[in-house]
């Protein structure tokens, strides 16, 4: 850590929506519009979380933050 550098952690929870299409399930999560999709519903879950993960990931270096490990838990 960063001496003179104040670390939080924050805890939020998503929103996982998942749906069917003709070849795929199809998992959005609302708050920040990330999409993924799988073989079915436990497939399309993990592979949103990775993709939210990314996008966090994303902004913190895009605004020039601290980097740091996102830790995405809960979808509901």
């Amino acid at each position: 850590m960063l001496p003179g550098v104040v670390m939080s952690v924050l805890t939020y929870r998503l929103t996982a929506t998942i749906w069917k299409e003709p070849e795929e399930y199809v998992a959005r999560c609302s708050e920040f519009g990330v999409a993924s999709a799988g073989d079915s519903p436990s497939d399309a879950l993990p592979s949103l979380k990775e993709a939210t993960e990314l996008y966090v990931k994303s902004i913190a270096l895009t605004d020039n933050l601290i980097p740091i490990t996102a830790f995405l838990q809960v979808f509901s």
